[in-house]
């Protein structure tokens, strides 16, 4: 889960890149980067792209997080 995480995050880093925007690693580790990364407008279908990453990245913070409460 966590390497799916980081593969998502990395994804989203190198489409910001592609477009000249650099993020700072941090800036995808909260939920408030992950907003930030949403308000930024690229292109329709590189805004759909990106905001089908985040909640993907929602998802597995959620599963994540249920997961090590479990232990």
């Amino acid at each position: 889960m966590v390497k799916l995480r980081t593969a998502l995050k990395n994804k989203i880093n190198n489409i910001f890149s592609a477009h000249g925007i650099n993020l700072s690693k941090e800036s995808l580790a909260s939920e408030k980067g992950l907003k930030a990364v949403l308000e930024t407008q690229i292109d329709l279908l590189v805004d759909l792209e990106v905001k089908i990453l985040v909640e993907q990245i929602q998802a597995l913070n959620r599963i994540i997080t249920q997961l090590c409460a479990e232990d």
